[in-house]
């Protein structure tokens, strides 16, 4: 669908400071829940599966540091879709989670430890029988610890991987490396409580009581034990540079563990172009149980159902979908005549402007951008823009601060020194010159970093801007 048929098709609908919701199932049957045993070096490990009857993509959950699959992915209350399982096998894809040692139905080995390097291993076992058993390269889901342990697995084993989630990511790509720490033959096996199962739904009214108790119940059911790890020198192994997989980052607006200026130093140091990172507006570290439910999975799947980079000497359109069980040829007639010559294609993106005039002014006789859409909305406009330079299709919606949350998170990361999004040029410092002789203002003048060339503007319209060369 174009930009301007979504517009028309949708925009009675659209309240500008919200989120558009409401995904439309592809499948309307109802599917059970399977459990599979996978034995990885001897281990048996738990593996739950649901899938529609005629799935187009695959993914692989991973659950975070202390609770298993089935409470964090597969939660079931009465009156109340929670389940992203269930969210995801509506939209036609094939859903797996692994319970790792230690967690829910797979017994702790002989060690009694979990380490960041068995967690990997594990799956990239799981990541091969599924690939043997469904014949596609799934999607890999990581949340909070689990997006790490995604991330080490699509550093070491890229060819298991047709795309990378992360959501809730914890790490500071700019930490101090960790030690190692002495060995300990006997773990603590300290007992789970309810406070802590409950510790993530930090935003008033974005879950229902009735739905915490449940998560709390079936936490405390499936992990009465919280697992222990060892060994933690192991993740120094992290590095974004090495992820060279198509990348969607997923940040909660709120979530407290997964700060901004984390996501945005891990997010430039990437070392694939292909690469997305969404803010869940009204989200938690639990964002995908709660309010902004319908938004995070549309996410998800738009990321999962968009070409891949064509690899050298591919035609446009040629790769397969990021996670899908389609041919190609099939992926090829489906996007016949739509593909770009990168064989990426972003429709719209936004970024929030304090005064819609003003920012026209400056993302068009600054910047150099062109007015795609300016249509009356309400007292505001739905008002686009697109870059000349930029990829065909790409659309960027100046979306005004018509929401007390949204307007005091934009003048938070500004007066924190924390760009608002990322734009891309060929030569910063030609750009730089350029810009600065329009007097724009400059926060942070162009410096080389690991990443290569950066440096930061003011948009005059309550944003900073980081501006990357690449």
């Amino acid at each position: 669908m174009e930009a301007g048929q979504l517009v028309r098709g949708v925009l009675p609908a659209l309240l500008f400071g919200g989120a558009l919701v409401g995904c439309t199932p592809a499948q309307d049957e109802t599917v059970g829940l399977e459990r599979h045993t996978v034995e990885v070096d001897g281990h048996p490990m738990a593996v739950w599966e649901k899938s529609p009857a005629n799935p187009w993509g695959t993914v692989l959950l991973l659950h975070g540091r202390t609770w298993s699959s089935l409470p964090d992915f597969d939660l079931q209350v009465q009156g109340e879709d929670l389940s992203l399982m269930d969210g995801l096998v509506a939209e036609g894809i094939s859903v797996y989670a692994l319970d790792a040692r230690g967690y829910g139905e797979t017994p702790r080995d002989e060690t009694q430890w979990l380490t960041p390097d068995r967690a990997s291993r594990d799956v990239e076992a799981v990541l091969r029988w599924i690939r043997e058993r469904d014949g596609t390269v799934p999607a890999l889901f990581g949340w909070s610890y689990g997006s790490m342990v995604a991330q080490l697995t699509a550093q070491r084993e890229e060819e298991l991987v047709s795309g990378l989630i992360l959501f809730g990511y914890p790490v500071d790509p700019d930490r101090e490396p960790a030690a190692a720490n002495p060995a300990s033959e006997e773990p603590p096996r300290i007992p789970t409580t309810a406070e802590a199962a409950a510790s993530d739904f930090t935003i008033p009214g974005a879950i229902s009581q009735a739905a915490i108790d449940e998560y709390v119940r079936h936490a405390l059911e499936a992990d009465p034990i919280r697992m222990d790890w060892r060994n933690l020198e192991e993740w120094n192994e992290l590095d974004p540079s090495e992820v060279r997989v198509p990348t969607l980052l997923l940040q909660g607006e709120m979530d407290p563990f997964a700060p901004t200026s984390r996501q945005a130093a891990f997010f430039s140091r990437l070392g694939t172009p292909d690469r997305m990172w969404v803010t869940i507006a009204g989200g938690d570290h639990a964002a995908h149980l709660e309010t902004p439910r319908a938004r995070f999975i549309q996410e998800l799947v738009s990321f999962m159902n968009r070409p891949e980079i064509p690899a050298s000497g591919e035609a446009p359109g040629q790769a397969p979908d990021i996670g899908s069980n389609r041919s190609t040829e099939e992926v090829a007639r489906a996007d016949e005549g739509s593909a770009t010559e990168t064989g990426i294609r972003i429709e719209l993106a936004s970024i929030s402007v304090e005064d819609q005039d003003a920012a026209l002014r400056f993302y068009t006789e600054v910047l150099g951008f062109e007015v795609k859409e300016n249509m009356p909305v309400g007292e505001y406009r739905w008002l686009t823009v697109t870059s000349p330079a930029g990829a065909a299709g790409v659309e960027l919606l100046l979306e005004p601060v018509g929401n007390p949350t949204v307007a005091a998170f934009q003048k938070a990361i500004y007066e924190q020194g924390i760009p608002a999004t990322i734009f891309f040029v060929s030569d910063l410092r030609a750009e730089h010159e350029r810009l600065a002789d329009l007097g724009v203002v400059f926060t942070t003048e162009p410096q080389e970093t690991e990443s290569g060339w950066l440096a930061v503007f003011d948009d005059t319209c309550g944003n900073l801007i980081l501006l990357h060369e690449g």
